[in-house]
């Protein structure tokens, strides 16, 4: 867990965010909160988030467009929404955890320290895996190539082929 930590809060409500916060800076003293109200605003802030808590019904955006910017982001998302018809695509879509509009503040809590230890788990595998392939890769590259030595097709031995 960074030491402080920044949340971006993607929340068109004014009503919403403001318990947020407050949530929020009971939880953690040292942070910093960028608040978005729309997914184009959140677009340029999420690469400064250590994770992001999105609502994911917002004025600028249909339910498509937001599960297409979570599979995107590049912080871990935490939902935070009434709309509980899109949790399962939010899920498919990336969302390391769901938090019902309305629950108490542990849960805020548990789920974003759940979703930063579960993105950087999946960036250790992500990196892993990459190790492994630019090994392969490497091990390829050292393998040398056929030479060309110009036989004809008459110049090939044939085994079990009696003239």
């Amino acid at each position: 867990m960074p030491e402080t930590m920044c949340v971006l809060l993607v929340e068109d409500s004014e009503a919403d965010a403001l318990v947020l916060q407050r949530m929020l800076a009971t939880a953690y003293p040292a942070l910093r909160c960028l608040r978005a109200k729309t997914l184009a605003e959140a677009q340029a802030l999420a690469v400064q988030a250590d994770v992001v808590i999105l609502d994911l019904v917002l004025p600028d955006s249909q339910p498509g467009d937001v599960l297409a910017w979570i599979t995107a982001c590049p912080a871990p998302v935490v939902v935070y929404s009434g709309a509980i018809e899109y949790v399962a695509a939010a899920a498919k879509a990336g969302a390391l955890f769901y938090i019902c509009k309305g629950v108490p503040a542990d849960q805020l809590h548990v789920g974003i320290e759940f979703a930063i230890a579960e993105h950087a788990r999946e960036q250790q595998r992500r990196d892993r895996r990459l190790f492994h392939i630019q090994d392969l890769v490497t091990r390829l590259q050292m393998i040398p190539a056929p030479q060309d030595v110009g036989t004809e097709a008459a110049d090939v031995p044939t085994v079990g082929v009696h003239s």
